[in-house]
């Protein structure tokens, strides 16, 4: 089924927040890339920020969805923390690209209230399945007990996305590959 103007837009504007960072496009860019006219796209969205929350909560939805995924593929906590380290891997588009809530996350200061909370939503969802595969290798001793379950999850989080955004700046996705190898290996 073909895409809707705003599914695109949505879309298209998550390309562009992903390559270019929050700052780094505008209406003009999505005009352009979708072919319609710059006032057309106020009819979709009136502000910069209705398109945001948008195209973060879409994101969000499907970044939720793997992550069932992952517990229904997978039987043992180290399969599915493999899993959410191959997919923040993946989401660094073979270094063109980074996960949107990371991009976001360095432009936190300038954007609205709702976003930042919006943000807030997004990194809950991932604290709270972390914990819950942490509590999962104790159990099912396939990844060793790190203590204190958010902790762990802080630590995770932190780390893959300072991978990101290392390999990204130097343009070296080997720099992913190392931080997610030492997580990997500290998870064994």
């Amino acid at each position: 089924m073909p895409k809707s103007t705003r599914e695109k837009l949505v879309s298209r504007a998550e390309y562009l927040v992903r390559r270019r960072g929050y700052n780094g496009f505008s209406f003009s860019d999505l005009s352009e890339d979708v072919g319609i006219r710059k006032a057309s796209i106020n009819y979709y969205f009136p502000h910069k920020t209705d398109l945001l929350l948008e195209m973060m909560v879409a994101y969000r939805e499907r970044f939720v969805r793997s992550l069932g995924k992952f517990d229904e593929k997978h039987n043992t906590a180290r399969e599915r923390f493999k899993a959410y380290v191959a997919m923040n891997r993946q989401a660094l588009g073979g270094g063109h690209s980074m996960c949107l809530y990371v991009s976001l996350g360095l432009a936190v200061e300038g954007l609205s209230a709702e976003v930042r909370e919006e943000l807030k939503v997004f990194y809950a969802q991932s604290m709270d399945w972390l914990q819950t595969v942490h509590d999962l290798g104790r159990t099912d001793r396939t990844l060793p007990s790190h203590g204190d379950p958010e902790q762990w999850a802080n630590q995770v989080i932190s780390s893959l996305q300072g991978a990101q955004v290392s390999a990204r700046v130097n343009s070296r996705l080997e720099i992913f590959d190392l931080v997610s190898k030492c997580l990997m290996t500290t998870a064994t």
